[in-house]
C-alpha cells in the first residue's frame, strides 16, 4: 500500500482519563498487545512466527506456533487510529460510557514522534549495554493503514496447504525407500525438491506482519503504529564475537512476558492535537465537566455531530 502524506488528518476516540494522562505528560500511551480485547489482535505476526520457526511440516504445526505467536504479543506495542472522523461504528465500539473524546493528529507527526522515540533506544543499541541489562530497546516501527483479510480463511487454507505438503513429503519419500533407498538418502533427495514442492504448494503471497487485521474490523479504516520490545541477551561481549553469527545479529533477545511493561510512553506533544469533539450522546453534566478540564489545557471542546438528531 502506498505511502500516506504526512498531511493525512488521523482521528483517535481516547477515554477521559487516557487524554487527561496524554496531555499532562506530554506522552501517548501504546498498549501492549496481549492486554486488548481482540485474542487475535496482530495475528498476522502468527503467520511470520509460523514459517521462523516451524516451517511447513504438518498441520498440528499451524496450531503450535500459537503458543510462540501468544508470547509475541506481549512484546508487541502499539497506538491505533482511523482515517474517518465521526465513524459511527468507531464511536459505538471505543465510547461505551457515551463520554469518550475524539482528537485528531496528521499521520506525520505520530510517525515522526515513535521515529525519535525508536532513535533514542534502537535495538543496536544492545552493543554498548551489559548482559541482560533491562534498559527498554526497540525494532524498527512498523507504522501504516492495515491490510485487511479473513483470518479464519487464511488461516483454514494454510491447515490445509501444510497437510497437502506433508502428505506429498510422506509419499515421496515411502516411494523411494520401497525401492531401496535408505532413509538418509532419501531425506537428501527430498531436499532437492522441497523448494519447488512449497512453491507450487503455497502458491499464495505471505502473508504476515503487524499490519494485518481482520476484515471484521474493516469498518475502522486503521491506521496503527507498532513498537517492538527487545532487551540486551546474556552474552558478553567476548561471547558475542566469538559467535559464528557476529554481525549478522545484535546481541538481544524478545523479553519474557512477566518482564513486559503493560504500557510504553512515546513523547507527543499535545499541541500536536487538534480538533477535540466529545461523544454527541453524552449527558450535559459530563460535557461540562470535561470541558473545564480540557479548558486547563488551553483546550476548546465541541459535541460530535455523530448521534445527534438532525432537524428535518
Amino acid at each position: 500500500m502506498d505511502e500516506l502524506c504526512d498531511d493525512t488528518p488521523i482521528f483517535r476516540i481516547f477515554n477521559f482519563y487516557d487524554l487527561i494522562n496524554t496531555l499532562s505528560t506530554g506522552a501517548i500511551r501504546l498498549s501492549q498487545v496481549s492486554r486488548m480485547e481482540d485474542p487475535n489482535e496482530l495475528f498476522g505476526v502468527y503467520f511470520d512466527v509460523f514459517r521462523s520457526a516451524f516451517g511447513p511440516q504438518s498441520a498440528d504445526h499451524v496450531d503450535q506456533a500459537q503458543a510462540q505467536f501468544r508470547n509475541a504479543q506481549s512484546h508487541y506495542y502499539m497506538t491505533c487510529w482511523t482515517r474517518v472522523s465521526d465513524n459511527i461504528a468507531v464511536w459505538s465500539l471505543y465510547s461505551p460510557q457515551k463520554d469518550a473524546i475524539q482528537v485528531q493528529t496528521t499521520y506525520g507527526r505520530l510517525r515522526k514522534a515513535l521515529n525519535a522515540h525508536y532513535n533514542t533506544c534502537p535495538n543496536a543499541l544492545a552493543y554498548k549495554l551489559e548482559p541482560n541489562d533491562p534498559t527498554d530497546l526497540f525494532l524498527p516501527p512498523e507504522i501504516g493503514p492495515v491490510n485487511y483479510v479473513d483470518f479464519q480463511e487464511v488461516y483454514s487454507k494454510l491447515k490445509r496447504q501444510c497437510a497437502e505438503y506433508y502428505i506429498e513429503k510422506e509419499r515421496y519419500l515411502s516411494s523411494l525407500i520401497e525401492s531401496g533407498e535408505d532413509l538418509g538418502k532419501s531425506t537428501s533427495k527430498w531436499a532437492d525438491i522441497d523448494g519447488m514442492v512449497r512453491a507450487r504448494i503455497f502458491e499464495e503471497p505471505r502473508l504476515g506482519g503487524p499490519l494485518l487485521k481482520d476484515f471484521r474490523y474493516q469498518h475502522e479504516q486503521e491506521m496503527r503504529f507498532v513498537l517492538s520490545l527487545r532487551r540486551r541477551d546474556g552474552r558478553t561481549k567476548e561471547q558475542y564475537e566469538a559467535h559464528p553469527l557476529a554481525g549478522l545479529d545484535e546481541p538481544s533477545r524478545h523479553p519474557r512476558p512477566e518482564d513486559c511493561p503493560p504500557n510504553i510512553f512515546v513523547p507527543f506533544a499535545p499541541s500536536n492535537f487538534t480538533n477535540f469533539q466529545v461523544d454527541g450522546r453524552i449527558e450535559d453534566y459530563k460535557f461540562d465537566a470535561i470541558s473545564y478540564a480540557l479548558a486547563k489545557f488551553g483546550i476548546e471542546a465541541t459535541k460530535s455531530s455523530a448521534f445527534q438528531e438532525f432537524e428535518i
